[in-house]
């Protein structure tokens, strides 16, 4: 998703070397987010950057295509992402978008009480809460809408890989995973292979750096997302 596309010569996939320009430059592929019809990946040609003559005209999106050059975008890059979008948000008055963002620790706040949510239980003890706003589909996966709740999906997808899990439900609904507990312990998984401990684990090394995503987002919250939790309206004039 955060990846460029590169086409192969003669405009395959695979480890071909790349298709190059007049200029000898490698053509890469973006990626367009915002058409009605869907999002779809392009490449540059003539004068055009967009994947159509008129950007706004209806068509079909075009699928991706080429290799997905890793773009190095991690957690480095992310956490500021976060922290400026929950400092610049709240500007203009509105809710909306910060909603999106918050992410309840049960352990501190209680329940919030909504039905349509995602849950995500650490196994070393938090387990957090998103609203879900409903999911779209992004390259053939469906994810959540919500920054919070996909946040939330994706850590649940790291703990299947961590752990043997089984769902949390509410109403008869899954709403997230939770660690399968044996005598009171999980058990992690190496490549779906049962192992002793989390550091023998690739899959459990990951989940565990990953809920400092969730960690980060909820603590950012108190304290910049309107800062309903410490008293002070940031934005409010």
């Amino acid at each position: 998703m955060k990846g460029v596309y590169a086409l192969g010569q003669g405009g395959g996939n695979g480890p071909a070397p790349p298709q190059l320009d007049e200029a000898g430059y490698a053509l890469l592929g973006t990626t367009s987010w915002w058409p009605t019809t869907g999002i779809e990946v392009c490449f540059p040609k003539e004068d055009q950057i967009t994947c159509r003559q008129d950007p706004f005209a209806p068509g079909t999106p075009s699928p991706a295509a080429g290799t997905v050059i890793d773009p190095q975008v991690g957690w480095e890059q992310q956490k500021f992402a976060l922290l400026f979008s929950l400092i610049f948000l709240p500007e203009n008055q509105k809710t909306y978008w910060v909603d999106q963002m918050r992410i309840y620790d049960l352990t501190i706040d209680g329940d919030p009480g909504f039905e349509n949510r995602i849950e995500f239980q650490d196994p070393t003890g938090r387990t957090y809460v998103a609203h879900s706003i409903g999911t779209e589909v992004l390259f053939g996966k469906t994810v959540e809408k919500g920054v919070g709740a996909r946040i939330l999906q994706y850590a649940n997808e790291l703990l299947d890989q961590a752990v043997v899990t089984e769902p949390i439900t509410r109403d008869g609904r899954v709403v997230g995973r939770k660690a399968k507990l044996t005598n009171g312990l999980p058990t992690y998984l190496a490549g779906g292979t049962p192992v002793a401990s989390c550091e023998q684990s690739r899959g459990c090394q990951k989940m565990k750096n990953y809920v400092a995503v969730p960690k980060l987002m909820k603590e950012a919250m108190d304290a910049l997302g309107w800062t309903r939790g410490v008293g002070d309206l940031k934005g409010v004039y």
